[in-house]
């Protein structure tokens, strides 16, 4: 998701946009002015490293690409929306056997850094994997300075009347919440045994549920339905872009 300085929230490739409080609603192509801010949730780099670490016999490619595919998907989406800004809604590392984990994020941090200059700004917001995880992100914090903002696990960032935390639950007083941790999907239904699960946007109506649920944006990792209710609006994931799914 990208937030742009003027307020506005846009998903790619087709999105919406919390022009007031009050609603949202479906925007057309994807604007893509440089200095907005990229938001991401439930990035859980690591996570093939500490479930091999426990016994699970998962292929060294997996163990490698899971991370190298997350972070080149990042770094991707950094220089498609040209954002000055990255925001990462919870869980950015799984658990404390992380292997190089720290180590790539950082070098992938500094690298996008050194091309956006003076105005990168990293937030990250923790989430409850992030505190069981061993991340030293010194370096990088000393690279970037006042530049690098560390929230704990129920902290949040806000930008106008929008709110950034993890855990699932509207920031008081804000217009609206953005949050990760459930890694919401759906589940659709052709013939009689097939079905497809995608990762989706659960945006909650905001006159009654001002919350929305981003995706889980790493590789390796879990999904869980969502489960709308009036009101909101459920976007599916698939590679060919973003598809609103009706009540």
């Amino acid at each position: 998701m990208w937030l742009r300085s003027d307020h506005t929230a846009w998903l790619a490739p087709a999105g919406w946009s919390p022009d007031a409080p009050s609603g949202l609603q479906a925007t057309g192509e994807l604007p893509r002015p440089a200095g907005g801010t990229l938001l991401v949730a439930d990035v859980h780099l690591g996570k093939a490293h500490q479930f091999s670490a426990r016994g699970l016999p998962l292929p060294a490619s997996v163990r490698q690409g899971a991370d190298g595919g997350t972070l080149a998907r990042l770094l991707h989406a950094l220089h498609t929306s040209q954002a000055a800004r990255l925001v990462v809604l919870g869980d950015l590392f799984h658990g404390p056997q992380g292997g190089d984990s720290v180590a790539r994020f950082a070098a992938t941090m500094a690298a996008w850094a050194d091309e956006v200059g003076d105005d990168a700004e990293l937030v990250l917001i923790g989430g409850n994997h992030d505190t069981r995880a061993r991340a030293n992100l010194a370096p990088l914090q000393q690279r970037l300075g006042a530049r690098f903002i560390g929230l704990p696990e129920h902290g949040h960032w806000r930008q106008g009347a929008l709110a950034c935390t993890h855990h699932p639950a509207p920031v008081p007083d804000a217009g609206y919440t953005l949050c990760g941790h459930w890694h919401p999907c759906v589940s659709l239904r052709a013939r009689a045994r097939d079905h497809l699960r995608l990762p989706c946007f659960w945006l909650g109506d905001p006159a009654r549920r001002p919350l929305g649920v981003l995706p889980a944006f790493g590789a390796f990792t879990g999904m869980h339905p969502a489960e709308p209710g009036p009101g909101d609006q459920l976007w599916a994931i698939t590679p060919q872009g973003l598809h609103p799914l009706g009540p």
